[in-house]
């Protein structure tokens, strides 16, 4: 057992300490009618990597990333429409859209090709990504992937759940009810940092973030949800190679994703995790830095 005093997870830890020493730019970029919010870090001369995050999230969620891959990659990572605080116009927030976005976001800063690192319905929108859009896409890294159509949303189910509990989450705003959030993103309580829960207690408290919460999930609704559901035959054509995490913690579903991805995609290798939930690339991040540093210089 690690000792109380030495153990950096009992160290104080916050979103700023991650950054302090890493030069980087925030700004926000206006694609289309909708203003985004980005950071940028590293030699704009080497390959790009954009991050994705998950639901309802922002790009802090890479911040312990952020300066390890800037000494190789040219980063960017930005909150994507609907979420954090970027624009959030009145639509649901389909995958195969958000994917769009990204496209975007390329084009207005003049990116050829990128790397995507995607956790949660980031990864979902990467493997999209590569699939619509496979000569913009170099290599992907998959954290807790979702988006199968076999594991297509059912009446009653886990993901029906979750979304009114998300829901009753943005309604009451206060701090372990926000805190509450984390439980099923990160295993070890030590790791979900003030910042994080402090950030999200803003986010909610945004004009209409009631609304843009519903608009997030509709992407789940059966409609949407098929209109960018992974099918296996394009799996199976997916071009890009792809590093896969799969947390022994995390909800079946995920799971179950990472696993027939990294079946199906020709190129694909799978790191099973133990003691992480959600987020991988937070919760191990000197392992997830290394192995997907690795695989991206591969």
């Amino acid at each position: 057992m690690a000792d109380l005093e030495t153990d950096p997870k009992n160290a104080y830890r916050s979103i700023w300490l991650s950054l302090m020493q890493v030069p980087f730019k925030q700004d926000y970029l206006q694609i289309g009618d909708v203003k985004v919010r980005y950071v940028e870090a590293g030699d704009p001369a080497n390959p790009t990597v954009i991050m994705l995050h998950g639901t309802g999230g922002h790009w802090e969620a890479f911040c312990a990333n952020i300066g390890p891959f800037s000494e190789h990659f040219h980063v960017l990572a930005f909150d994507m429409v609907g979420a954090g605080f970027s624009d959030k116009p009145d639509q649901p927030y389909i995958v195969t859209n958000l994917a769009a976005y990204v496209l975007a976001f390329m084009d207005k800063l003049g990116i050829g090709r990128a790397h995507l690192i995607g956790v949660s319905v980031g990864a979902h929108t990467a493997a999209r990504f590569a699939i619509n859009y496979p000569d913009r896409t170099n290599r992907i890294v998959l954290v807790s992937p979702v988006g199968l159509v076999r594991t297509s949303p059912k009446p009653g189910d886990d993901t029906e759940a979750n979304v009114r509990r998300r829901s009753q989450i943005v309604r009451d705003t206060g701090w372990e009810s926000t805190k509450s959030i984390f439980s099923g993103i990160i295993h070890d309580p030590r790791d979900v940092l003030d910042d994080f829960v402090a950030m999200r207690q803003i986010i909610h408290r945004l004009p209409d973030a009631e609304r843009n919460m519903a608009n997030v999930f509709r992407m789940t609704d059966p409609e949407n949800y098929a209109k960018a559901a992974l099918r296996d035959d394009e799996l199976a054509g997916v071009k890009a190679p792809a590093l896969v995490f799969m947390s022994e913690h995390d909800a079946p579903m995920f799971q179950t994703t990472a696993n027939v991805i990294a079946e199906l995609v020709p190129d694909a290798r799978l790191i099973p995790l133990n003691g992480v939930a959600h987020w991988a690339q937070f919760e191990t991040t000197d392992y997830f830095n290394e192995q997907a540093i690795a695989f991206l210089k591969d």
